[in-house]
């Protein structure tokens, strides 16, 4: 195998990938929408209903604080999941013209995963930008020093809901069956990853599923990076783990991910 013939084979996938996004308009412009609406619907209606309640723990938080929560969240969550919606479409690319060449090209498989995988993990940065600056003007109070804080580790965010992506794509078979499947995970990844709204008292089996969602301790690691400096309630409200536990756990859940995902990817592909 060349190996330098493969790495510029990667990163031609990479870069198409950062290619069709900024060619595809209305999917740029609803990867912004979405973030923003949800930023707007729990951060400043929260922040409207339940900051200043008297006699309840929410009097103690400081005015602004959901918007400020749910956008520390948002920041993790849609890196893994764009990552994870990017390489899940690897089902739906072997059906489409110009994605079949690549598989019967004369390029390794786990050139094609990488290549998805990085190509996806830029897209993530690219919309996660257009989040921050909106983010500013709804007008969250966190320190853009903290705010690009978080990036490097979004690096992270978005290998680990790729190779996630990958083990799901490598059981997947038929578009229809991709766009399905799709909801049917991410939501409740989402919904249980604590971005929008607390997930400490969960029931038993919530708290299990939870657990086990790696968009769970992205979120809360952004959130320990965010409010590290937080103490008493705002600091009990927003961090679940420490910011070590959390990083472990990723790259544990990012690392297995990775080796199932590919092994069963590349299986699956020699096969066909």
């Amino acid at each position: 195998m060349n190996i330098r013939a493969e790495i510029n084979k990667t990163l031609m996938l990479a870069y198409r990938d950062v290619l069709k996004l900024l060619r595809d308009r209305p999917r740029l412009f609803i990867s912004l929408v979405f973030p923003v609406m949800f930023m707007v619907v729990f951060g400043i209606t929260l922040d409207s209903s339940l900051s200043g309640l008297a006699g309840s723990s929410f009097d103690a938080l400081p005015n602004g604080f959901f918007l400020n929560y749910v956008f520390s969240g948002i920041l993790a969550q849609s890196i893994f999941q764009t990552s994870f919606a990017g390489i899940v479409s690897l089902v739906s690319d072997r059906e489409e013209d110009f994605s079949m060449s690549i598989f019967v090209a004369p390029i390794s498989r786990l050139s094609i995963v990488l290549g998805k995988i990085i190509g996806e993990s830029l897209v993530a940065f690219i919309q996660v930008f257009g989040i921050i600056i909106f983010g500013y003007i709804l007008g969250i109070t966190i320190s853009l020093e903290r705010v690009f804080l978080v990036l490097p580790f979004g690096i992270l965010f978005a290998v680990t809901g790729g190779c996630l992506g990958l083990l799901v794509a490598s059981r997947i078979e038929g578009k229809e069956n991709a766009q399905r499947t799709f909801p049917l995970l991410i939501l409740p990844l989402t919904f249980l990853s604590g971005a929008f709204t607390p997930v400490n008292d969960l029931p038993l089996i919530l708290n299990i599923i939870k657990s086990l969602n790696p968009m769970y301790y992205a979120v809360d690691l952004s959130r320990s990076i965010i409010f590290a400096n937080e103490a008493g309630i705002v600091r009990d409200f927003t961090i679940n783990n420490s910011f070590g536990y959390n990083l472990l756990v990723l790259i544990v859940l990012g690392l297995s991910f990775l080796l199932i995902g590919t092994f069963l990817f590349t299986r699956k592909e020699g096969n066909r």
